[in-house]
C-alpha cells in the first residue's frame, strides 16, 4: 500500500513538474516583437500559471488560460508576462495599418559597384572633320575604372553620359578620378562634338562596362511611393559600408534581365539560372539600400505587371503548409508555382533564413531541380498574402531552402508608420 501511494505521489509530482516547464515555456517563448492590426484579435493559450497584464487596453479578455489581444486603433503597448507572479517576459505591441505591396517575381539584372570599367577606346570624326580619340589623348587606357566626375561618383555609365555632355555644352574639360591598379589618377578629357549628329552631341571616345552582380528577382513593389525590395539577402561588393556594416551608398541599379537557360542544382552543386541583360539597358529602378535582408530601393515608374496589390502578411498569419511563388523559368514571363513551408521562426528581429521551404511543384522540379542562383527574392505567397520571399537553399538539398519574412523586407524597404504606402482604408484580408 505504502508503495503504491509513493508512486502515485511520485506520478502526480511529475505531472506537475511537466504542467510547470510546460506553462513556463510558453511564457518565456512569447514573442518579443508582436504586430497586430487595427480590429484584429490575437488569441493564444499562456495556461493558469501565467498572468498577462497590460495598460494600455489591449486585453480583450483572459479566461481559463487563454489570452485575447485586441486593439483598435494603430499604436503600440506593452504587454507583461509573469510566470507564479516572478515577471518573464515583456513583449512590445505595435497596432499597424495593413500594408498592400504589388508581389514581383520579374528577373532583374543587378548592376552594383562603384565606377564603370573602359573596355576599349575609339576615335571619333568631330564636327570639324578631324579623328581624334579625346579619352585616349588624355592618358586613359583600356582597363581603367572610372570612379568620379568632379567630385561625384560614378555608377552606371548613363550618369558619365550625362556629364559629358554638361561639359561638352560649356566647352570644358571634364575631369575624372580613374583608378588603374591601386592608384588613384586625376585626369582631364576634353569633349568633341561628332560629326554625325544632327543635335549637338559630345563625346570622349571610350566604351564602358558597369559593375554588373548577377540576376536576382524583383519581390515586391509599392504602387505609391514605388519603393522595392528585392533578392532577400545582400550583394557582395566592394562598396563603402556603415557603421552597422550596411552598404549605404546610391551604388547601384536594377535593369530588366531575359532568362535564356537554367542549370539545375545538385546535392552539393547550386545550380542558377542564365540571364542576359545589357550594359546599356535602361534603369528600372535606383539602389540606395544593400543589406544582409535584401536590396532595396526606388523604381523609376510602375513595373508592367499582371498583379494587383496584395497585403503583407505579419509574422503570426503564416502558416505551415502550402504557399506558392513567382519567379521567372524563360524570358521574362513570371508563373506561379507550389512549394510548401515547412518551418517558420518568428524572429524579434529580421533574419535571412526566417522560413523554411520545400519545393514540391512537379514543373519547377523538372526544370530546375528545386531552389537555384537567381531565385532569391521570389517572392512567397499564402492565402492572398505576400509572406516572404526566397533566400537561400539548401547546399545539400536543393529542393529545400530558407526564405525571408517579408514583413521584415517592407520595414527594410522604409514603408513603416511614417510613409503614404501604409493605408488603414484598404480593406483587410481574410
Amino acid at each position: 500500500m505504502r508503495s503504491a501511494f509513493r508512486w502515485s505521489l511520485l506520478v502526480v509530482l511529475l505531472a506537475a513538474c511537466s504542467v510547470f516547464a510546460d506553462q513556463l515555456y510558453t511564457a518565456v517563448s512569447f514573442p518579443v516583437r508582436l504586430r497586430l492590426l487595427p480590429g484584429q484579435e490575437y488569441a493564444v493559450r499562456v495556461g493558469p500559471l501565467v498572468r498577462v497584464e497590460s495598460n494600455d487596453g489591449l486585453l480583450g479578455s483572459a479566461e481559463r488560460g487563454q489570452v485575447a489581444l485586441l486593439a483598435e486603433e494603430v499604436g503600440s503597448a506593452d504587454l507583461q508576462l509573469s510566470f507564479l507572479g516572478i515577471p518573464v517576459r515583456r513583449t512590445e505591441v505595435d497596432i499597424v495599418p495593413r500594408l498592400h505591396l504589388v508581389p514581383g517575381g520579374q528577373s532583374v539584372g543587378v548592376m552594383m559597384g562603384d565606377g564603370v570599367t573602359v573596355t576599349q577606346l575609339a576615335r571619333i570624326q568631330t564636327a570639324d572633320g578631324r579623328v581624334r580619340g579625346p579619352a585616349e589623348e588624355a592618358g586613359i587606357l583600356p582597363g581603367d575604372v572610372i570612379r568620379k566626375v568632379g567630385s561625384q561618383p560614378i555608377t552606371h555609365g548613363a550618369q558619365l553620359e550625362a556629364a559629358v555632355q554638361e561639359y561638352g555644352a560649356r566647352g570644358e574639360p571634364v575631369p575624372l578620378t580613374v583608378q588603374r591598379g591601386s592608384d588613384l589618377i586625376e585626369l582631364y578629357v576634353v569633349p568633341e562634338r561628332t560629326a554625325s549628329s544632327e543635335r549637338p552631341h559630345w563625346v570622349i571616345g571610350v566604351w564602358v562596362r558597369e559593375q554588373a552582380a548577377g540576376v536576382g528577382t524583383l519581390t515586391f513593389w509599392d504602387p505609391v511611393t514605388l519603393r522595392y525590395g528585392a533578392l532577400g539577402h545582400q550583394v557582395a561588393t566592394a562598396a563603402l559600408e556603415d557603421e552597422a556594416g550596411r552598404a549605404t551608398l546610391g551604388i547601384g541599379r536594377l535593369i530588366a534581365a531575359s532568362i535564356e537557360g537554367i542549370t539545375p542544382g545538385q546535392r552539393g552543386k547550386p545550380g542558377e539560372k542564365i540571364g542576359v541583360f545589357t550594359n546599356g539597358a535602361a534603369s528600372l529602378g535606383e539602389i540606395d539600400k544593400n543589406t544582409p535582408y535584401g536590396i532595396y530601393g526606388t523604381l523609376s515608374a510602375p513595373i508592367d505587371s499582371d498583379a494587383q496589390p496584395m497585403p503583407v502578411a505579419l509574422a503570426h498569419e503564416i502558416e505551415l503548409g502550402p504557399a506558392t511563388i513567382r519567379t521567372v523559368l524563360d524570358g521574362q514571363r513570371v508563373e506561379e508555382f507550389e512549394i510548401q513551408i515547412t518551418g517558420i521562426s518568428r524572429q524579434a528581429k529580421p533574419h535571412d533564413k526566417g522560413l523554411q521551404l520545400r519545393v514540391t511543384d512537379r514543373r519547377l522540379l523538372a526544370a530546375t531541380n528545386g531552389i537555384v542562383q537567381g531565385m532569391s527574392g521570389s517572392p512567397i505567397i499564402q492565402n492572398g498574402r505576400i509572406v516572404g520571399a526566397v533566400t537561400h537553399v539548401f547546399v545539400n538539398d536543393p529542393h529545400r531552402g530558407y526564405g525571408i519574412l517579408a514583413e521584415w523586407m517592407a520595414y527594410e524597404a522604409g514603408l513603416d508608420l511614417h510613409r503614404s504606402a501604409f493605408r488603414s482604408e484598404l480593406p483587410l484580408a481574410g
